[in-house]
């Protein structure tokens, strides 16, 4: 079998928690074995084999992307193919993509990529996101997150979601996956609030405010190349100002109190407060929860400048 079935257990808010069916696989990188899938922002708990109900030991939670990484320990991998090879840089324009759903190859075209707000939260930090319209004809596509794309016979990004209007998919570059793997932190959000970046390395930073990304090939905001390079004790010389002036730059800002915390993915205190951030606000958009008490929440999540602490009862909030 190319994929695995999952089962996601959030965390609980009142006794109430969320399940999501998603897709899996398994990827031998730096010479470890892995099952890749997605967390969609939610606060997860536990992960489960569907066919077997083992649970899955997780191995990497990220918080600065969809990443959600499993260990293999209670998966039997003979009944797996292995995946190895991946397609680093951006395809070019209408090439050919695919995945496989329910045993049928699924045929893909790519048309461009996206720099998507943070779950759709704008964070000023944005996420980089492979488009690819859907040529096969295909009824629903609910439980196939996680489901590796390809590009010939290399993984090229991980299938996320769907704009159905326009028959849209949307794909996390597996640069992106990987790139977890090779982090010292996944926990926060590394950004830098300096202006006029006038060089990044030996790549030059355009009047939009972007810079050339040497392994994906293309341009990117200079936000979302920190979002994806910046890591525990990253280095790189940064040059700004009229002067150019070199500088090393040890250690990014992070926003870790807006996506997660380093332990735990809801963090509770005194029983019943609540830190706001990204995934608590998923957590009760998942649960339908009042949607006009969800928008003042992304509003202040939007605005806030230090943590801010709720209280959740009876569909009703109150700021403590």
């Amino acid at each position: 079998m190319e994929t695995i079935t999952l089962k996601l257990q959030s965390q609980k808010i009142n006794n109430i928690d969320v399940e999501n069916t998603v897709t899996g696989f398994i990827l031998n990188y730096n010479s470890g074995n892995h099952i890749i899938t997605v967390h969609h922002f939610l606060p997860i708990d536990k992960v489960y084999d569907q066919e077997t109900n083992n649970e899955l030991d997780i191995e990497i939670n990220s918080s600065w992307n969809e990443g959600l990484i499993l260990n293999t320990n209670n998966v039997n991998l003979s009944k797996y193919k292995i995946f190895s090879k991946v397609h680093n840089n951006i395809p070019k324009l209408n090439s050919r993509l695919s995945m496989k759903v329910d045993g049928n190859r699924i045929e893909l075209e790519f048309i461009g990529y996206d720099m998507i707000p943070f779950n759709n939260i704008q964070l000023d930090v944005p996420i980089l996101l492979i488009k690819a319209r859907i040529i096969s004809n295909l009824d629903k596509f609910a439980g196939y997150s996680g489901s590796p794309v390809f590009i010939k016979n290399k993984i090229i990004g991980i299938f996320t979601k769907i704009r159905s209007d326009s028959n849209i998919a949307y794909i996390i570059p597996i640069y992106i996956i990987t790139k977890n793997l090779e982090k010292e932190d996944n926990s926060n959000i590394y950004t830098m609030n300096v202006k006029n970046i006038q060089k990044i390395g030996s790549w030059i930073v355009n009047k939009d405010n972007e810079v050339y990304h040497p392994t994906l090939k293309l341009n990117i905001p200079v936000a979302t190349y920190f979002l994806i390079e910046g890591d525990l004790n990253f280095k790189s010389i940064i040059y700004f100002g009229k002067k150019k002036t070199s500088v090393d730059l040890v250690q990014t800002v992070t926003k870790k109190d807006q996506v997660s915390d380093s332990n735990a993915n809801i963090v509770l205190r005194n029983d019943s407060e609540y830190k706001l951030n990204i995934r608590l606000l998923t957590f009760l958009k998942n649960i339908e929860f009042n949607s006009n008490i969800l928008y003042d929440l992304v509003q202040t999540l939007m605005r806030q400048q230090k943590e801010t602490w709720i209280k959740i009862s009876d569909n009703k909030i109150s700021f403590v």
